[in-house]
């Protein structure tokens, strides 16, 4: 059960690669100061799933990391019409109250994320993330999410690169969360057993 002040995290590369393939990457210090304008302008919104959800960026900050690394915090809200109504329960008496949603509201959910700002690797496209684990929100759809604002970012500040030394053809990255596996799970399975 989620506890007031206690939260579960996954691990993740957020993965960059860029599109088309034979592009250069596009660093992400590059596209997250027009991701941070889109959210505070309210325009880091997307309606999904047949218009049964809609996902926000609520959110965003520059922080810097215990380590001195730069990084982004983010706040990822997700709104869902078909979501049960809140309820509580009363400690002692087991009574049952359900908050009913007004007009134009829905069940929401909401995952924060830290991402470095500067890749794993000189001119790579590898940065570490880490998101709340949220049950009913999980990464599918912010990776579909930031990979969709990032198309938009690049349309809009045209980012191209020359091909062939010809022309300039349109380039983006396409985000993937690409998750880390347990250390104990890893060693449990290179061991040939399960260890606890």
């Amino acid at each position: 059960m989620l506890q007031k002040n206690s939260r579960h995290v996954l691990f993740f590369d957020l993965v960059m690669a860029p599109h088309p393939s034979d592009a250069r990457p596009i660093e992400l210090e590059a596209i997250m100061p027009f991701l941070e304008a889109r959210c505070k302008a309210g325009e880091a919104v997307e309606v999904i799933d047949a218009e049964k959800r809609i996902i926000r960026l609520s959110a965003m900050k520059s922080i810097k990391l215990s380590d001195g690394e730069p990084a982004m915090s983010m706040l990822f809200c997700l709104g869902d019409q078909d979501k049960a109504d809140t309820g509580v329960t009363h400690f002692k008496t087991g009574a049952v109250r359900v908050f009913e949603k007004k007009e134009g509201e829905v069940g929401g959910l909401s995952v924060h994320a830290i991402v470095r700002t500067r890749p794993t690797k000189q001119k790579g496209h590898l940065y570490r993330a880490v998101l709340e684990d949220v049950t009913g929100f999980g990464r599918t759809p912010i990776q579909s999410f930031l990979r969709s604002q990032f198309k938009i970012i690049c349309d809009d500040q045209e980012f191209t690169f020359p091909r062939d030394d010809k022309r300039n053809i349109k380039t983006r990255p396409m985000v993937e969360l690409a998750g880390h596996a347990s250390v104990k799970l890893k060693n449990s399975i290179e061991n040939g057993r399960l260890l606890h």
